[in-house]
Order: structure tokens, then sequence, then C-alpha cells
């Protein structure tokens, strides 16, 4: 003999299969769209910088992409040409990560690779090396979207370990 309480569990409303799908098609765009919108990551940005390396005394022009990461992290490809003697151009592929959430100052290291016109007879030689480097860029200008930055770099190669101070502007690309 069943009592009222034991009959009253038996008769719960079941939800059919096809209910149970309609709402987890209706809840799942949106959750998708508000976890997007959680994980905004910022456009890839262009620009372009001067420099001044300390130990040969020679001037810089140079430009760079920032391709945003995870986590606040840059994927930086760039470029440099160097105006006197010694190292001719410099390409560097270098990863930058924020010393702090939000942005303002980093710190990174990567790959370069120098190519020094050794006159026509020598022809050009590569050296390969890594590079360290620390910096600052502020926060983007709210109309523009512009950011300059300021950095220390250092291209470090056998024997020779040429410290250079960067100065640029980057603008986003798109978003």
């Amino acid at each position: 003999m069943h009592t009222a309480i034991e009959n009253a569990g038996d008769r719960r409303p079941r939800l059919p299969a096809w209910t149970v799908l309609a709402l987890v098609l209706l809840v799942t765009p949106a959750a998708w769209a508000a976890a997007q919108r959680r994980s905004y990551r910022p456009p890839p940005e262009i620009g372009l910088r001067g420099g001044y390396e300390f130990r040969s005394k020679d001037f810089s022009a140079g430009a760079q992409m920032r391709i945003p990461l995870a986590r606040g992290s840059d994927l930086i490809p760039s470029g440099d040409w160097f105006f006197a003697g010694g190292t001719n151009f410099q390409l560097n592929l270098d990863v930058a990560l924020p010393f702090m959430p939000g942005g303002g100052f980093y710190g990174g290291g990567g790959l370069g690779v120098a190519f020094t016109d050794r006159g026509v007879a020598s022809g050009l030689a590569t050296e390969v090396g890594g590079n360290l480097f620390v910096g600052v860029a502020p926060y983007k200008t709210k109309k523009s979207g512009l950011r300059w930055f300021v950095e220390v770099r250092a291209f470090l190669r056998s024997g020779r370990n040429p410290l250079s101070l960067n100065i640029g502007l980057n603008t986003p690309l798109g978003g």
C-alpha cells in the first residue's frame, strides 16, 4: 500500500526531450555571445618606430606589427634599417608579455637576424641572435586608437650585445 507522500513523488512532471533540446538551442547562442564579449581581443596593430643603438652610435628606422595572442601577450614581427656603418638592417620575431593586467609595462624576447654589408667582394653577412626587451605602451587614445611606446632592446649575438632605445607609434587595423 502506498502512502500519499510516496505517490506524490511518483507524479513529478517530466520535461519531454524536445523541450530540453529547444531550451539548449535557445540558451547556447546567448551564452556564446556573452563569452565572446568577455574574451575580447584587440585588433592587430601596425606601426613605425625609430631608434638609437648606443654601441655603434647608429640611428634606425623601422616598422612592426603587433598580433594579439592569449592573455595580453603579442607576437611582434618587425624590421629596422640602420643608417650608419655596421648592421644595415635587422629582422625580428618577438613575443611581448605584460608585467601587469591591462597593459602598460611589458617585456619579452625573441629571435633577430642582422644583415650587414661587408663590401662588394665580401657580400652580405648574416648574424642570428636573441632579443630581450622591456618597454612601456600606455593605453590607446580614445579618438584615434593610436598608441605610442618606448622600449629598451638588446640583440644578443656572439661577442657583441648592442643595446638600443626605440620609440614608436602603433595604429589598430580594423576593429
